[in-house]
């Protein structure tokens, strides 16, 4: 189901008008999707990845990441859009359920530009957005050891199958 998810999320990134919404409770692994779409997404697109829990300069983070001028935000959208030229942009929003207005605003430009949105969050939504939702499923169980072992400190081994049961019966995915 995951596997269909992202492919789901590839199609849609090339191709929705309308900002796309992940939604997933915490730790249900959104970042780790979100990871692998970008993987498969390659040089396709340009990318902006911004954390609406992070204070975040969202125009600066535009310049920033995508290597533009300065004056690529003069009269913002239009400036950046000019800078853009040709080049396909998807806008990842980690946390999505925690924008402000000092996000919100500027991305809000962005709709309707050819600027692909790709939002995560456990499933507010955005106040005034028309959002697609998709949903992220549970995790099995040996999604739930492979999120949870990387991590694992000081040794990935010290999570046990039992640890893993444990976590997944708990957390139902």
């Amino acid at each position: 189901a995951r596997t269909e998810r992202l492919q789901l999320l590839l199609h849609l990134a090339r191709n929705a008008i309308d900002p796309v919404y992940l939604r997933a409770p915490l730790g249900g692994g959104k970042r780790r999707l979100l990871e692998e779409l970008t993987d498969q997404l390659g040089d396709e697109v340009a990318r902006v990845t911004l954390d609406a829990q992070e204070p975040v300069r969202p125009v600066a983070s535009f310049l920033r990441q995508l290597d533009l001028p300065p004056d690529a935000a003069d009269s913002w959208p239009s400036g950046l859009l000019d800078a853009l030229g040709d080049r396909q942009v998807l806008v990842v929003v980690l946390h999505a359920d925690a924008m402000d207005d000092m996000l919100r605003e500027p991305l809000a430009a962005l709709r309707g530009s050819g600027v692909r949105m790709l939002l995560a969050g456990e499933g507010g939504g955005v106040a005034g957005w028309a959002v697609q939702f998709v949903d992220l499923p549970p995790f099995d169980r040996v999604e739930t050891a492979a999120f949870l072992r990387p991590s694992a400190r000081p040794a990935p081994s010290q999570v046990t199958d039992e640890a893993v049961k444990t976590a997944f019966a708990a957390t139902q995915g």
